[in-house]
């Protein structure tokens, strides 16, 4: 568990899954020692040291239990509100997209329709010229 207190917070994030495994490991390594000492205890006494400190590990146990399951609800909500952001953006980049590629289109065709319509002005122009040239 040492390494883990070494780390930082973001490390902490993004090795969740690998703490939680080596606490629950530690949990159980803990609770099997205490389980042991318990059987073989003789004296009364050192049961009743062993009931108390089973009691405060267990206590502190859940406690860090709880705290660490509100850290998990907190970063899922964060990240779903994250996720939403990032797809509200997603959403809008896309819309913008959209509209753009219209409006690029649009201009293409309105554009070959000038082409057309000065392409006809040149076939009349050169039918008239060689009217004039036929006349002349």
């Amino acid at each position: 568990m040492q390494k883990w207190s070494e780390k930082s917070s973001f490390d902490m994030l993004l090795f969740l899954g690998e703490f939680d495994a080596e606490f629950n490991d530690c949990d159980t390594a803990i609770n099997d020692c205490l389980r042991i000492f318990s059987v073989s205890s003789l004296f009364a006494k050192k049961g009743a040291l062993l009931t108390n400190f089973q009691t405060v590990f267990q206590m502190e146990t859940l406690v860090h239990q709880k705290e660490t399951e509100k850290w998990r609800m907190d970063l899922k909500e964060r990240q779903d509100a994250d996720h939403k952001a990032i797809m509200e953006q997603l959403a809008a980049a896309d819309f913008t997209q959209r509209v753009t590629e219209s409006k690029v289109l649009e201009g293409q065709n309105d554009i070959k329709g000038i082409l057309v319509m000065m392409q006809k002005v040149r076939e009349l122009y050169t039918w008239r010229l060689g009217l004039l040239n036929i006349c002349d």
